[in-house]
């Protein structure tokens, strides 16, 4: 057997296999905070894992190039992705197992048109089926929705040194409070205004996972007077949100 290389045009029955796997991926179970995607990364290896034995990095790029041309995918929105690894670093650190890489080195896409989408894939596959109908249907569903800048950060040193900020929160029994004005000057010193979108989504997403909360009326009492929208530091909840606090540094 010859050896296909990432220069070669891909084999019919390699491009067939490859194709089928960027449909396939489409039909797992996402759940319901992120769209319907595809991750090369998985296509590939589970094409090196069938019958065919070839290198798939051509296949990819054909299919890649074809949909991009027709308009049929983008990058799956940064919210999504972030997303994903919350799933996959907490199920490291619940089973102690390392850290995964985090997604920025995988290409994954999103459908953005799924006729498009089908038409293109159909032209490349001799085998090709249709998606099935709740498949497109939750794919014309995400399609239109806006990307939201409250959604979990992606991984990358700026949420690294979040988390080394935040170790001492979690370690410790006071009660930690903290204000948006605060938070975002923290952001805006450190980084001189250039990760300013970043801090927000935080401060948005923290909110939303609870990890910053209301204080209590017992909370409140202890504390005294403190600034109109002061938030609490949820030890538990920032924990579930960033297992990653719980680690050393």
């Amino acid at each position: 057997m010859t050896d296909v290389t990432q220069y070669d045009p891909p084999a019919a029955n390699v491009l067939d296999v490859v194709a089928d796997g960027w449909a396939r991926e489409l039909q797992r179970d996402f759940g319901d905070d992120v769209p319907p995607h595809v991750d090369e990364f998985d296509v590939g290896y589970q094409a090196v894992d069938t019958w065919h034995g070839g290198n798939p990095d051509p296949a990819l790029t054909v299919i890649r190039e074809a949909l991009l041309d027709a308009g049929a995918i983008t990058r799956l929105r940064s919210s999504a992705v972030g997303a994903l690894e919350r799933r996959r670093v907490r199920w490291a650190v619940q089973h102690g197992m390392e850290l995964p890489k985090p997604l920025s080195e995988h290409r994954i896409w999103e459908v953005t048109d799924v006729d498009r989408f089908e038409q293109t894939v159909a032209s490349l596959n001799t085998y090709f089926r249709p998606l099935p109908a709740d498949v497109r249907d939750r794919i014309i569903s995400w399609a239109p929705r806006p990307e939201t800048n409250a959604g979990a950060p992606e991984r990358g040193w700026l949420l690294d040194d979040t988390i080394n900020r935040l170790r001492p929160v979690v370690a410790s029994e006071k009660v930690s409070t903290e204000t948006r004005a605060r938070f975002l000057r923290w952001y805006n010193g450190t980084y001189k205004g250039m990760y300013d979108d970043f801090a927000e989504q935080l401060w948005r997403w923290l909110n939303a996972e609870r990890a910053l909360r209301k204080p209590t009326l017992a909370e409140r009492a202890r504390l005294g007077i403190v600034p109109a929208g002061t938030r609490i530091w949820d030890r538990d909840r920032l924990a579930a949100a960033l297992p990653e606090v719980k680690l050393e540094g």
